[in-house]
């Protein structure tokens, strides 16, 4: 193939990573970590099926029979949506699992795992593979991703590759520490290539430049857009402004509730609504928040809200306290299960406050505007920290899972 027709299928940054991959075998680890639409997983799904290519070669030189491949991301959801789906979209392949979560391709078994969860540490312990590719490395548990690469010893005249896939996350990351920083002193055993978003030029200007201006400022920046293992510092929400307050209410269509549960600290409802005009509005309409405050009371804030707004309305509740929601739904609140997630529930409200999406009705708040200067990342942890965050997590419970549950988180 010629440079002309190979620079229409692959990037320059993809060139020189398959490049690495076809002229080196004497590495253990190759780990493209980065922005997120950089392309980085096209080029390590292509680099999969070349493996198992590579592994099928090496089976019939030997007589091998039926050699073994890991293929782990966060869970099975995860390992479809991101590796097996776009492969088929790509080449046509129609993958079929057995009971056992595994199909063959080029002559490899190939074993699904989830990688998330201390729990499915048993399912590998004991195999052993000819190589494994880690989607999503930075959301794995520690202990299954170093299991992972145990297993990977089927053949002592093999050299088995670990293929690792990841988005950033915090500098003290033991991926980040305990292995991108130690590519230079691995002897070779480790390559890394980071990838950014301006690495892939076959973006449109039009989608770098949305995306560029509705990606929240901060933390998410730099890790989304410049994929940098950057620390969270400062104010979470640096992007709210003026604009993002109205002093009038528009018409709205839907309503939906987030509760944080509270007592000797504070606890927090608050009621939300889309806009009727079908913009992708949400509205802060009104926000209640107190100390000492018992299940009756918040009860009755319930039930208000119901004989007002209509039965139906969404109650986002913490799940830490199960009692409290079942007393919401002996009143008849639906208090459907949430998505607790941090770091992704933050990142959605983000998003919001900086495309203007989410507003705040003045007259509706009452402690809103203090919680939310006070709402500071905690460089230690990378998370908020968890001072006078009532109505921060009320307000994540909310706007998050109503956004998942109508299908608008990415």
């Amino acid at each position: 193939m010629n440079q002309a027709a190979l620079n229409k299928l692959y990037s320059p940054k993809q060139q020189e990573v398959l490049r690495f991959y076809f002229t080196h075998t004497d590495y253990s680890i190759l780990i493209n970590d980065g922005a997120v639409r950089s392309g980085k997983t096209i080029v390590d799904n292509d680099i999969f099926l070349a493996e198992l290519q590579r592994i099928n070669s090496h089976a019939k030189r030997h007589r091998i029979v039926d050699p073994l491949y890991i293929l782990a991301g966060a869970d099975l959801g995860a390992i479809k949506r991101n590796v097996l789906n776009p492969m088929t979209q790509r080449y046509g392949f129609d993958f079929k699992l057995d009971k056992f979560n595994m199909f063959k391709l080029f002559g490899v078994v190939v074993w699904c795992v989830g990688h998330d969860d201390l729990g499915r540490l048993k399912s590998i312990t004991g195999m052993t593979a000819y190589g494994a590719y880690i989607n999503e490395g930075s959301l794995a548990n520690r202990d299954v991703f170093d299991e992972i690469t145990k297993r990977c010893s089927a053949d002592h005249e093999f050299d088995a590759h670990i293929i690792v896939d990841s988005n950033p996350g915090g500098p003290q990351h033991w991926l980040k520490t305990d292995y991108i920083d130690k590519e230079l002193e691995s002897d070779g055993r480790i390559k890394r290539f980071h990838w950014s978003l301006y690495d892939n030029p076959f973006l449109s200007e039009t989608y770098k430049t949305n995306l560029i201006k509705t990606t929240p400022s901060g933390v998410f920046f730099n890790r989304k857009i410049d994929g940098l293992w950057a620390v969270a510092e400062g104010i979470v929400y640096q992007d709210m402004s003026a604009e993002n307050y109205i002093d009038k209410l528009p018409e709205i269509s839907n309503y939906f509730v987030g509760m944080d549960w509270g007592y000797e600290h504070y606890g927090s409802l608050t009621l939300w609504g889309e806009t009727a005009a079908d913009d992708n509005i949400v509205v802060l309409i009104k926000e209640r928040t107190a100390k000492h405050k018992g299940i009756d009371f918040w009860k009755a804030e319930a039930e208000s809200i119901l004989k007002r707004y209509g039965f139906g309305i969404p109650f986002y509740c913490d799940s830490a306290r199960p009692d409290n929601i079942a007393e919401f739904r002996s009143v008849g609140c639906w208090c459907p299960p949430i998505d607790k997630s941090i770091e992704k529930g933050i990142e959605c409200v983000a998003e919001r406050k900086k495309a203007r999406t989410l507003l705040i009705y003045r007259p509706g708040i009452e402690l809103y505007d203090k919680q939310q200067a006070e709402y500071v990342w905690d460089e230690k942890t990378g998370l908020p920290v968890k001072v006078d965050d009532d109505v921060m997590d009320s307000e994540r419970y909310a706007v998050y899972n109503n956004d998942k549950r109508k299908g608008r988180v990415k």
